[in-house]
């Protein structure tokens, strides 16, 4: 089966290590067989200190014991191979995202996975080794800037969350659809970048969003019945450009014309979608979002504006989006 496969793959799947997904097995992480521990948990379990005092030290009281099973069978050129396959060196900070997920969360067992680190629990091996952990819990933790530390905000009533470690069965994570959603969040910042090649029409972060996207289709089962909020015989369209004299959709405009580009819009029902980038927190920008939001009312269109603060907030940009489709709805009764 090459590189990406053989009996110690298939023993990894049987294990629960790599996670069900479309792709062939380069396009899933696998889960690290090294798993960290309490300090004090070893200790208790009669290991001599100077043996747990050579083990690797991930984070304040959490050590990683060296495999017990060793490196063997591990494919050459290949980080980890079945034993923990991710397809980025985490440079300095040292540990794979899963690694330092499991050793951040067992000092912080009431925390949830978020972001690049929940994105990574469900199968991506791209990207996300060279970003902190980032852990979601209803208390209120201090960050510090340290290397390899995590990053702690609030986790929002009502979050969807999962529990999909084989190894720790209480480690949470909030679900892939909201992963996605907040790492996308991330990008479209301009906070997450990689290389991508010049395409025509196409910015950076829209290149970077769709290869994320497309990788997540790749790692996951997640497909349209999961971000999909119309009802049947509708459908989104990305960068739709409409009228701002007629509200009629335009196929192409010139300089100068009164048109606006919505992100996202269904134009069958006339709802349009705008990510606000960093751009629109000046006073004045919101001014001529606001104008813009009511001139697009008074031509029959629902307009929903997101924010990198709303993406996160899964459930409320739901109820947004749900919101201004029944208002379209019953427009257009």
């Amino acid at each position: 089966m090459g590189t990406f496969g053989g009996h110690l793959w298939i023993n990894a799947e049987k294990q629960g290590r790599i996670k069900p997904g479309r792709g062939p097995y380069f396009t899933r992480r696998v889960y690290p067989s090294r798993t960290p521990r309490r300090r004090r948990d070893a200790l208790a379990d009669g290991t001599p200190r100077r043996k747990v005092d050579s083990w690797e030290r991930l984070a304040s009281g959490i050590v990683l014991p060296p495999d017990p099973h060793g490196a063997t069978g591990t494919p050459p050129g290949h980080r980890l191979g079945p034993a923990g396959w991710s397809a980025e060196d985490p440079g300095t900070l040292t540990w794979d995202i899963l690694t330092r997920l499991r050793a951040h969360w067992l000092s912080t067992p009431d925390s949830v996975g978020a972001g690049w680190c929940a994105i990574a629990a469900h199968g991506m091996p791209y990207w996300a080794d060279s970003e902190p952990v980032l852990l979601l819990s209803e208390r209120r933790r201090r960050n510090r800037t340290s290397t390899g530390t995590a990053t702690h905000r609030q986790l929002t009533e009502g979050t969807p969350t999962v529990t999909i470690d084989p190894y720790f069965p209480h480690l949470e994570v909030v679900d892939a659809g909201t992963a996605v959603a907040q790492c996308v969040a991330t990008i479209w910042a301009g906070k997450k970048s990689w290389w991508v090649p010049d395409v025509p029409g196409l910015d950076d972060r829209a290149v970077r969003t769709i290869q994320f996207i497309d990788a997540s289709y790749q790692c996951t089962h997640l497909d349209a019945d999961d971000r999909d909020e119309l009802p049947a015989g509708h459908g989104w369209t990305s960068q739709v450009t409409i009228s701002l004299d007629s509200g009629r959709v335009r196929n192409r405009s010139m300089p100068g014309d009164n048109v606006t580009t919505a992100d996202l819009a269904c134009t069958s029902l006339k709802v349009a979608v705008y990510y606000d980038g960093n751009h629109h927190t000046g006073e004045e920008q919101k001014l001529r979002d606001f104008r813009l939001y009511q001139r697009l009312k008074s031509l029959g269109w629902e307009a929903v504006r997101i924010d990198k603060e709303l993406l996160w907030d899964r459930a409320d940009m739901l109820d947004q989006i749900r919101a201004a489709i029944n208002a379209a709805r019953r427009n257009a009764i």
